[in-house]
């Protein structure tokens, strides 16, 4: 393996595929943590539960399954004594529903996630109205409006916001997984709006870091390959960032790779969500590299 500019370079002998590897692609570092976390709770002999998928890769929660890890949609479902927050996070209310049926609960809520619903809690303790943008069906986002008091609003676009009627005190708040430029966008329009209105970016700097690196390898390949799942929203972005500069695919896995990905191709760029484990992206390389 080769190192240049940061950015890990395989070249291809067999084939005339030059494939480049971001350095940064996969588990980020709270996804990392959860998933050391619930496996560690899960060698104590009892089940655990998590409220909602803890990782969102169907390969890592079959994982976890087999190690006695399980997700289930509700803190009802819960039947053991363990129930995991994922690192989304969740309203304060769900977190009182399931310390009121006696369950241990390890919350594995996202540092940066948790500032954000800090955020969002000490601004509607001061009357101020919260908006937040991003995907108002992510659990992140739901879980943040749940901090964020009866006024909040969420938008997922310039549009969505051009419609609110804001007045001070109002705060800007953005999914901590959202993309760099769309969020400078609705800050822009934001402050139109409501000049005296106070922006906090939270964005995650890992996002950030993954979003630049995939750029910066998108402008220097023909065709760029995103792997993780169809439910994480991270991959999602990632996949939109990279196509607006050249042809992108997303891939679950190796078996979703195809020949004509790559026609006319000389060298390729792959990347990975913050879902995406190590051993997958491994997998989509080895792929490619055989040609298979």
């Amino acid at each position: 393996m080769i190192k240049l500019s940061g950015i890990a370079v395989l070249p291809e002998v067999l084939l005339k595929l030059e494939v480049v590897l971001a350095r940064h692609a996969g588990f980020c570092s709270g996804v990392r943590k959860a998933v050391v976390t619930v496996l560690a709770a899960s060698k104590e002999g009892t089940e655990v539960y998590t409220l909602g998928p803890l990782v969102h890769n169907e390969m890592v929660g079959q994982y976890l399954a087999e190690h006695g890890v399980y997700s289930v949609s509700s803190v009802e479902e819960a039947t053991g004594p363990v129930l995991v927050i994922r690192t989304h996070g969740v309203a304060p209310a769900v977190l009182e529903k399931a310390r009121s049926r006696g369950l241990k609960v390890i919350d594995c809520t996202c540092p940066r996630v948790r500032r954000v619903q800090e955020l969002a809690a000490e601004a509607a303790a001061t009357g101020a109205r919260v908006v937040i943008f991003g995907d108002p069906s992510h659990p992140e986002v739901a879980g943040i409006a749940g901090w964020a008091g009866d006024g909040a609003a969420v938008v997922s676009s310039a549009g969505e916001l051009d419609k609110l009627e804001l007045q001070e005190p109002t705060v800007l708040l953005v999914q901590t997984t959202a993309s760099k430029e769309d969020f400078a966008a609705i800050k822009a329009l934001f402050l139109e709006k409501v000049p005296g209105g106070k922006v906090f970016d939270t964005l995650c700097p890992e996002t950030g870091l993954k979003q630049d690196e995939a750029i910066a390898i998108a402008e220097s390949v023909d065709t760029m390959v995103v792997v993780g799942s169809a439910t994480s929203a991270n991959t999602g972005t990632m996949v939109e960032i990279c196509r607006r500069l050249k042809p992108t695919y997303r891939v679950a896995g190796a078996g979703d790779l195809k020949p004509h990905f790559f026609t006319g191709c000389r060298r390729v760029g792959v990347t990975a969500g913050a879902s995406t484990p190590d051993w997958t992206i491994k997998e989509v390389v080895e792929r490619m590299e055989k040609g298979d």
